[in-house]
């Protein structure tokens, strides 16, 4: 299986005691084991996901997530990262996704602005908020296909990447 991870990081000085920091016990890697210890067989399918954070300690997490659960999930998950939330529209026309994962509070485009303008460019694109304010109200207007709340664990991230995607 190949995980191809693609980075758009602007280099900043990023506090390494996020609101994520509950995440990083994912390191041990015990936590997504469960089902995919058994092997998932062949490939399923292959998932293009572009993660949005101002921070990178946080893009490091999901994406390290996201590598973990792939073979769990029996999915090929192609992971772009980017810091920047204004390159987001650019990089989706030249490369559409199939899951955009976002920060909701991000300096130069908020996250709801960018998954609003995402969903009236891509219809068909899934869209997760990643929060530590509730997005109810978006989440219901459709504009947001799931949200979650930070802090978070590693085992809601993936269910509600799963729930998201179908799988």
């Amino acid at each position: 299986m190949t995980t191809r991870i693609h980075q758009h990081v602007p280099k900043s000085d990023i506090n390494p005691r996020s609101p994520l920091a509950m995440l990083r016990a994912f390191h041990s890697d015990s936590d997504l084991r469960q089902e995919g210890a058994s092997g998932a067989g062949p490939v399923r399918r292959t998932v293009k996901v572009l993660v949005v954070d101002d921070e990178s300690s946080i893009l490091r997490v999901v994406k390290r997530t996201l590598e973990r659960a792939s073979t769990m999930l029996g999915v090929d998950f192609q992971i772009t990262i980017i810091g920047d939330p204004t390159t987001v529209m650019a990089l989706l026309s030249n490369q559409p996704a199939d899951l955009l994962i976002t920060d909701t509070l991000m300096p130069g485009l908020m996250g709801y602005e960018l998954a609003k303008q995402a969903r009236a460019a891509h219809p068909e694109l899934k869209i997760i908020a990643m929060t530590a304010t509730h997005a109810r109200s978006d989440y219901e207007s459709g504009t947001l296909d799931a949200f979650i709340e930070k802090p978070f664990t590693p085992e809601v991230f993936i269910n509600t990447v799963k729930t998201t995607l179908g799988i």
